[in-house]
């Protein structure tokens, strides 16, 4: 965690992601700080946010350059309650998912997901709801 911690307080390095981020640690970073874009029913928008509230509007803007060089991504920045975030757009998820899916767990229905976590398949429809799981690339939001 030092690496984000800069005169005390939480930043983000010059080439940080660049250096340090690899497909391993960017699953971890969606699965934590990660979700959906759009949870509008039926919408066919595959865009990816990265939840980078805590963080300058330069220092996101650097992150998404970055990610675009690392991993070839079309990203934006915006903001979403006067604080910005990074969004991969839909253009770019399946390059994501080629990138992530080796380090996902999977899961062919909710009933494997449910059953896997220890839970009610209700309980699973109300974390995909909330983006706690990911809908079509099942994952479980580990704390």
């Amino acid at each position: 965690a030092d690496i984000f911690i800069i005169n005390n307080i939480k930043s983000i390095s010059i080439n940080l992601i660049i250096e340090h981020v690899n497909n391993i640690s960017l699953t971890y970073w969606i699965m934590d700080d990660g979700g959906k874009l759009d949870y509008n029913k039926g919408s066919k928008n595959k865009s990816v946010v990265l939840n980078t509230q805590s963080f300058t509007e330069l220092e996101v803007n650097n992150m998404a350059k970055d990610l675009n060089i690392k991993f070839d991504f079309k990203t934006e920045v915006r903001q979403n309650k006067g604080k910005w975030i990074i969004v991969i757009k839909s253009d770019s998820y399946s390059l994501l998912r080629k990138n992530i899916n080796n380090y996902i767990l999977t899961f062919k229905n909710n009933t494997q997901l449910a059953e896997f976590i220890g839970c009610s398949k209700s309980t699973i429809g109300r974390y995909i709801q909330s983006g706690k799981c990911y809908k079509g690339l099942y994952y479980f939001k580990t704390n």
